[in-house]
């Protein structure tokens, strides 16, 4: 005779099959489960366990109880409607966050995430310090998550290897990553700098340096063809690389030496291309006693709707965070993902964004103040 199996596994097996008709589209949003008795008939078990079967789908976000109606799938299950945005990088306050290379592209991503949460269906969450490693807290929350079916999509800030060699049980969960290994969406530096380059020619500039951070280097179209089909020339001391986390007087000084030299030869426009350097190589400009303008115009990188602080008037072009994570979105609900698939999201000035160039004066106070802290 078969030895009777343990309530509470029963009640796993019974949340399980639920859950799966859920994931599989079986049961519907808003669709009503059977009633208990039907459910109970159907595995054979007691009223009790499928009671607790509802109640575990329910702290998971699948079901939802109506007093009087009945239990319904939620209308939107974060099967289909939940992302997770995945951050190699474990969480830090903000004094640390340059000693920890912590990206201010991450930091806007989640601020619009959080904005995406609050006024639309899809939900995200944030994982902090996935690399590769399984023993950090956020590595075991994503796990039970991938188990439980509380996922629609991840979206990926590190290296795909590294969330490959945890073993996490992905299954065809789309995967969308933000650093250029497809299936992607990738942020259109070509269409940066042909913006940032028109809008100076179009200011008269001729002479034209680019500040570019060290990862740069073998991104996209080479500039220099981006600058020969304009008919302007882009010799090597006028293009420079930084480390995007140095300190604040190392930028300040290179800056001072890329604008040295006689009025008619020294840069008359500069290209800052990355958001951490603006802050202190706007500094470097104030130093260098240029005036912005007449005699040097500036575009400088930003994520929007929070830019880095710049010391000087500059144009601000650069991405759009919230138009990066919908494009994930609508990546990752192709229903038949290709492995190298991609979205290519243009650059943008302030004033093209669709809130009007409009930022959130708390969301840039804070920012702000952050730049500050850790410069």
């Amino acid at each position: 005779m078969k030895p009777a199996q343990k309530p509470a596994i029963r009640q796993q097996q019974v949340a399980d099959a639920l859950r799966r008709r859920i994931i599989s589209g079986t049961l519907h949003p808003g669709d009503q489960l059977p009633h208990r008795t039907v459910l109970a008939s159907e595995f054979g078990v007691s009223g009790g366990t499928i009671q607790r079967a509802i109640n575990q789908l329910m702290a998971e976000g699948h079901l939802l109880t109506r007093l009087g109606k009945g239990t319904f799938v939620v209308p939107t299950p974060p099967c289909r409607y939940r992302f997770g945005l995945v951050i190699p990088s474990e969480r830090v306050p903000a004094e640390w966050q340059k000693q920890a290379q912590w990206s201010h592209f991450w930091t806007v991503l989640i601020q619009a995430a959080d904005r995406l949460s609050r006024c639309g269906p899809e939900q995200f969450t944030v994982y902090y310090g996935v690399s590769g490693h399984v023993d950090v807290p956020d590595a075991a929350r994503l796990q039970q998550d991938l188990i439980t079916g509380r996922l629609a999509g991840l979206i990926l800030l590190g290296l795909r290897f590294s969330l490959e060699r945890m073993n996490l049980p992905l299954g065809n969960l789309p995967c969308i990553s933000l650093i250029n290994e497809r299936p992607a969406v990738i942020s259109d530096l070509d269409s940066f700098f042909a913006g940032a380059l028109d809008y100076l020619l179009a200011k008269g500039r001729r002479r034209i340096a680019v500040l570019l951070r060290h990862q740069q280097r073998e991104s996209g179209t080479k500039l220099e063809t981006l600058f020969e089909r304009r008919g302007i020339p882009l010799p090597p001391h006028r293009k420079q690389f930084c480390w995007a986390w140095s300190d604040r007087e190392g930028i300040a000084n290179l800056i001072q030496l890329m604008l040295r030299g006689p009025a008619d030869e020294r840069p008359d426009g500069l290209i800052i291309a990355d958001d951490h350097l603006v802050p202190d190589s706007t500094l470097g400009i104030v130093s260098s006693g240029l005036r912005v303008p007449p005699d040097l115009d500036v575009v400088a990188y930003a994520n929007f709707p929070v830019p880095t602080i710049s010391h000087v008037p500059a144009l601000r072009r650069g991405f759009d965070t919230e138009a990066i994570l919908k494009a994930a979105v609508a990546l990752a609900r192709q229903p038949a993902l290709l492995p190298n698939a991609e979205i290519r999201i243009p650059a943008v000035n302030a004033d093209e964004l669709p809130h009007n160039g409009s930022i959130d004066p708390a969301m840039l106070s804070m920012a702000h103040a952050q730049s500050l802290v850790i410069a």
